[in-house]
């Protein structure tokens, strides 16, 4: 029986989470354990790994790293895959991403990298970022044996790297019959709201609330980015048109229920509006 090793910087609930359960349920039946380690986790994924840790220092909260961080997460990451006898790694971005490398050549086990969006490697250029950016764009060119993207549009944006293989998500789509949004003047923005994504919304809202056809705009989801959206619609006085509804454990169910138009949403939201029209 095989054993990979899942790294990554958070395992709370998103587009991360929901690709790597899929590839679980599929490559399970293939005898092949499952591990995580990462800085922070929900336990309501516990049920897919035969063991969990989340003894990471760095994630993709911190404003900056230390070399002592990067360098505890390496013996980190070696002592976990001598411990379960590792087979072969698969990192997710960010901030885990030179530390797995640089574990995965210490203990001469096969490593690859999946890019998930445009956020899988903003950091890299992010000048708030640059003491640190130069290592990983080494650590990302250099230090992976194979590379995998959800969308064609990430080798563009990543050209600098070769041998990456498109895996994309929803593969299941086909199975779903598809009819289509609702004639109403509402539309709904689904998302993790994490920092970063909480500012693709707040770039993304102008073009919405301007709209004459649009009269209403819920945004569904949570995380420490929706202050930031908060105090964008106080700001701009939008709040008999924007509703913040917060985080919603049947997606599918209240897509449907809120008679939307239109659903602007990240990863699994997609998934999520399509089965709402069943």
């Amino acid at each position: 029986m095989k054993n990979v090793l899942f790294v990554a910087d958070c395992f709370t609930g998103g587009g991360l989470e929901t690709r790597i359960v899929e590839q679980i349920k599929i490559l399970k039946r293939k005898r092949i354990r499952f591990y995580l380690l990462c800085n922070k986790f929900n336990p309501i994924y516990k049920k897919y790994f035969a063991e969990v840790s989340e003894s990471l220092k760095l994630n993709d909260r911190l404003q900056k790293i230390s070399a002592n961080d990067v360098l505890t997460d390496v013996d980190t990451i070696c002592n976990f895959c001598v411990k379960y006898d590792i087979d072969y790694i698969d990192c997710h971005p960010s901030m885990c991403i030179l530390p797995a490398v640089l574990a995965a050549e210490r203990v001469n086990t096969p490593i690859s990298f999946t890019l998930h969006g445009v956020a899988s490697g903003d950091f890299i250029t992010n000048p708030n970022h640059l003491p640190g950016r130069t290592l990983y764009h080494l650590a990302i060119n250099y230090g992976f044996d194979k590379y995998f993207a959800v969308a064609e549009y990430l080798t563009t944006l990543y050209s600098f790297l070769t041998n990456v293989s498109i895996v994309r998500n929803g593969s299941f789509l086909n199975s779903i019959k598809y009819r289509g949004f609702k004639n109403t003047r509402a539309v709904a923005i689904a998302s993790r709201l994490d920092v970063v994504k909480a500012q693709l919304v707040i770039d993304f809202l102008p073009s919405v609330y301007k709209s004459k056809a649009i009269d209403k705009i819920d945004i569904y989801g949570d995380g420490d980015g929706v202050h930031n959206i908060k105090t964008f619609v106080s700001e701009n006085h939008l709040e008999d048109k924007v509703c913040i509804k917060g985080w919603e454990k049947d997606l599918s169910k209240k897509l449907s229920e809120g008679d939307y138009m239109l659903v602007f949403g990240m990863g699994r939201v997609v998934l999520d509006a399509i089965l709402s029209q069943d």
